[in-house]
């Protein structure tokens, strides 16, 4: 049915499960994920609620706090300050 291998089995296996045909399981599957993007909360699609939040947490990130970098626990000879 399809030319990408991994789409056309996933598209049989929920057609096997869901007793539908392989086209029908793929429109079910394509129109529940497009309402679910296109579906708006306070006039902003899931894909800029998403946006959003990324954003915020990236404002909220205390830039003075150590990340992998623990060498501001470790005096020029190694040791613990």
């Amino acid at each position: 049915m399809l030319d990408n291998a991994k789409v056309d089995a996933l598209a049989t296996e929920l057609a096997a499960i869901t007793g539908e045909s392989t086209t029908d399981a793929v429109i079910t599957a394509l129109e529940q994920r497009l309402s679910r993007e296109r579906s708006t909360v306070g006039g902003k699609s899931r894909a800029e609620r998403m946006r959003a939040f990324l954003d915020q947490i990236a404002d909220e990130r205390n830039p003075d706090a150590p990340g992998s970098d623990l060498s501001w626990m470790y005096d020029e000879n190694g040791l613990p300050k």
